[in-house]
């Protein structure tokens, strides 16, 4: 079966949003041997999704030419262990990889400079072989809830571009040991690293959530 894809976008357009930039879009719903029933919300509503059947033998996805990785672009495609985003793609939507539960640090570890903000929920719960979380040089907003469970890692790099850290984005990275963030850093949300009670050395360039807070 189908193990590998290599793609120009996601979707039926570079650059959709709404329904039509769901990976689950190229497969649609149609009931197969050997196709995963899966769920794919586009919008935060609860009316706001479509059922597709994705390959279950799928396992890496390579993107070569999108701009955006959209709103639940790969909600819920637990089989996937490796998507490959190319240069040029300027944010990651909120719940883009949610769920994403095998996949892999090859993902979180190699995202592309281009990126600006990853939104809120982006990669919680990617539970698997995911050991290093790597925030790239350009990247200024990581969202809310954005590493939430990631469970496994054990490294976290936050670059220097970074201005703004949502709320509980990187909670429950219990395995994490020391941390550093950057003095570019404005704001730190709430909870952020709520849960990772295995750091033993933080450097912070503020106390709070944000500077000469009172």
């Amino acid at each position: 079966g189908l193990t590998e894809m290599t793609i120009p976008f996601v979707g039926t357009r570079r650059g959709n949003s709404g329904s039509e930039s769901l990976f689950g879009c190229i497969f649609y719903n149609d009931v197969s041997t050997g196709a995963r029933s899966v769920q794919q919300y586009y919008g935060t509503s609860y009316n706001k999704y479509s059922h597709f059947y994705i390959p279950t033998n799928l396992t890496k996805v390579v993107v070569t030419d999108e701009t955006v990785i959209g709103y639940g672009t790969f909600y819920g495609c637990e089989d996937l262990t490796s998507v490959e985003i190319n240069e040029g793609v300027s944010s990651i939507g909120n719940r883009a990889f949610y769920g994403c539960k095998n996949i892999s640090s090859s993902t979180l570890a190699n995202l592309p400079s281009s990126v600006k903000s990853i939104g809120s929920y982006a990669f919680s719960g990617c539970q698997g072989d995911v050991r290093e979380i790597a925030i790239p040089e350009g990247v200024e907003v990581i969202g809310s809830y954005a590493f939430q469970n990631c469970y496994n890692v054990t490294n976290i790099t936050i670059s220097s571009t970074v201005t703004n850290i949502g709320e509980r984005a990187f909670q429950s990275c219990y395995k994490v040991t020391s941390l550093a963030i950057p003095d570019t850093v404005q704001y730190i949300g709430a909870g952020a690293f709520g849960g990772c009670y295995g750091l033993t050395e933080m450097t912070i360039p503020f106390v709070g959530t944000r500077r000469g807070n009172s």
